[in-house]
């Protein structure tokens, strides 16, 4: 049996599978419930984290589909052709259509029956109770200033130190997560050097550690194949939300690392490097973010928008290289 572990940030992603991902993700209850291939650890603070985060996670997928566009926009130009009475129509017929479906999916938000929330509730079914002891080991290590933990935040450490109580000893734990404090600082596709051989040393066993669940299924479970897109399409938006020039240079870093981008991938990415200003602003003390951005777009400029274009050109001094 594999012992699991999923942290929050993986189970907040589910709201961003497609409905044929979580029709695969469902293959994991089937894997715990039914053939007890594995055994999932969810600690109560995942729960409340999850809670907590649930409705910042869909705000922020609502809002991107609320503000798309929603008419089609005519120029004057265009005035006269008999074409443009039919557009209208369409148009209109569409920005309707959008608004029942905005009310539709309110709805479920509200009432927790979108299709990702029943799949985690049913995942949430078995949560365990962090134990008193659990608390003072981490009162301990934040004390001594051990990871995973950042500003005083106790939530990865309680769930590190949950993990470290209730796996059986010499078992192996197979970890999912995203979360920057799990991570090595030479490398972010592993697992922290500190935390791998403190788990190593307490549990004599091995610790595997993934980014994601496709990196896990592909491993473990190759039968359940989730699409890559999700993935990218995460990455780029975490990108465009970097809150920091080191946040943006480290996430600029793991995209270009993800290989090949869609013509609509490129232009979210071109668009978050001209509108936040903790990444064109990185650009001034880091060349490389520049020189990484313009590789991404190389092949993809006669599909981007020509204004972004030109503002991307402006700031990253890229021109003549185009």
């Amino acid at each position: 049996m594999i012992n699991l572990f999923i942290d929050t940030n993986i189970f907040l992603n589910f709201f961003s599978f497609s409905d044929d991902d979580l029709d695969k993700l469902s293959n994991l209850h089937e894997l715990i419930n039914k053939t007890h291939r594995i055994k999932l650890f969810v600690p109560s603070q995942i729960v409340r984290e999850f809670r907590r985060n649930r409705e910042l996670k869909i705000r922020d997928a609502m809002e991107r589909f609320k503000n798309s566009n929603n008419r089609a926009e005519i120029p004057r130009i265009c005035s006269g052709f008999e074409e443009i009475k039919e557009i209208r129509t369409l148009s209109n017929v569409l920005f309707e259509k959008k608004q029942k479906l905005i009310e539709k999916i309110n709805e479920a938000v509200k009432s927790k029956t979108l299709k990702a929330d029943l799949l985690i509730n049913d995942l949430f079914t078995s949560h365990t109770k962090v134990k008193i002891e659990v608390f003072k080991m981490v009162n301990f290590r934040i004390n001594v200033g051990n990871p995973p933990g950042k500003n005083g935040s106790k939530g990865d450490a309680i769930n590190w130190e949950f993990l470290l109580s209730e796996i059986p000893d010499k078992e192996d734990l197979y970890f999912v997560s995203d979360d920057i404090d799990y991570k090595s600082p030479l490398d972010e596709n592993s697992l922290s050097l500190f935390l791998k051989e403190e788990w190593e040393e307490k549990k004599s066993s091995k610790i595997h550690y993934y980014k994601n669940l496709n990196s896990f299924f592909k491993d473990k479970f190759p039968e359940i194949n989730l699409k890559d897109d999700y993935i990218i399409d995460i990455k780029i938006q975490e990108f465009a939300e970097s809150p920091s020039f080191d946040i943006a240079r480290e996430r600029l870093r793991e995209l270009k690392t993800l290989g090949e981008f869609s013509d609509s991938q490129v232009q979210a990415i071109i668009n978050a490097s001209i509108s936040n200003d903790q990444i064109y602003n990185a650009h001034e003390y880091s060349p490389f973010v520049g020189k990484y951005l313009k590789d991404i777009l190389a092949g993809h400029e006669d599909k981007i928008e020509k204004g972004a274009l030109m503002i991307f050109n402006e700031y990253f001094n890229t021109a003549e290289d185009l």
